[in-house]
């Protein structure tokens, strides 16, 4: 599981990743587009490496891993990408001066726009379904803890969303379909949790409740009618489940027994979720339909690939 730590270690260059996951091969695909980081533009390193914390790029793909693109070339990192609803956009967290902050890139001249510049880390964005705000985490109010902000798309009328002590931390945020609430993960020393929240603040809600588990990166389905996020269970790998958006009817879509999947992220036409699995010391963006049926390996033998976007 990537938590608070492992977030604004980007700007370190450091991720972590948990190993050795799979699946089968008979997946229903649409055409959406995936956005994910992949390190395949550098020199090959060895198999026992992860993947290569000197830089990972973004990419582009169809929703049935072809017609691959490279969207960034720098000797930054970039990561977890997360495409507009109308697929025109991608906003990502990119390390940059010894922080992680918001960019925005334009797929339809490539402009790069950089959203977030407080000497703190901001990171994480999600996208309004009308394209018209971006939710991310940041840790600008340090030495309080990591909350979530909303900000317009252009960066502008920056808002904090939740409030917190120095030991809790919310991140991975998410929207609901009609763009009045968030879904985010909550950190404190006592686990991690699925809560929900309106913009103004109000109505926070805790979903999960399980003392066994660790839930984060939570994902609202297009329809509302689900969530998916990941799961780290007791001496298990990190897993994704889904369940409603009142916290009932939790159930597991992928299996422990193939290895870890973490980062859920839902087609614009809830049909897919597209995820990043570990097996053999690869990290590779994966798909499957909403069910967990159907699980199809979309990258593979060209280094790490994660942290994958859907739109």
């Amino acid at each position: 599981m990537i938590r608070r730590s492992a977030l604004w270690a980007v700007a370190a260059g450091l991720i972590a990743l948990a190993s050795s996951c799979g699946g089968s091969s008979n997946a229903v695909v649409s055409s959406r587009l995936i956005a994910f980081s992949s390190d395949r533009g550098l020199p090959p390193r060895s198999e026992a490496e992860d993947f290569d914390t000197r830089r990972l790029d973004l990419y582009l793909m169809d929703a049935d891993g072809s017609n691959v693109e490279r969207l960034t070339r720098n000797a930054l990192t970039d990561v977890f990408p997360a495409v507009s609803h109308d697929g025109r956009r991608v906003a990502f967290t990119r390390d940059i001066h010894g922080y992680a902050q918001v960019f925005v890139i334009d797929l339809r001249d490539r402009t790069v726009r950089m959203l977030t510049h407080a000497r703190a880390n901001s990171g994480l964005p999600a996208w309004s379904p009308d394209g018209r705000l971006i939710a991310f985490a940041t840790d600008r109010n340090a030495p309080g803890g990591d909350v979530i902000y909303v900000m317009n798309a252009d960066g502008s009328g920056q808002r904090q969303v939740t409030h917190n002590l120095p030991s809790v931390n919310d991140a991975w945020p998410s929207w609901a379909p009609d763009g009045k609430r968030l879904v985010f993960a909550r950190e404190t020393g006592a686990g991690s949790a699925i809560y929900t929240v309106g913009l103004a603040g109000d109505g926070l809600k805790r979903l999960t409740r399980d003392v066994s588990s660790l839930d984060t990166q939570p994902s609202w389905s297009p329809d509302g009618k689900e969530i998916a996020f990941e799961s780290d269970v007791f001496m298990l790998p990190g897993q994704i489940f889904a369940m409603r958006p009142d916290g009932t009817r939790r159930h597991q879509l992928t299996d422990p027994e193939l290895g870890a999947s973490s980062r859920p992220s839902w087609s614009s036409d809830g049909k897919l979720i597209v995820f990043m699995s570990s097996r053999d010391h690869h990290t590779d963006v994966w798909v499957m339909n909403a069910d967990g049926s159907h699980q199809l390996q979309l990258t593979r033998n060209h280094g790490f690939a994660g942290f994958p976007g859907a739109g």
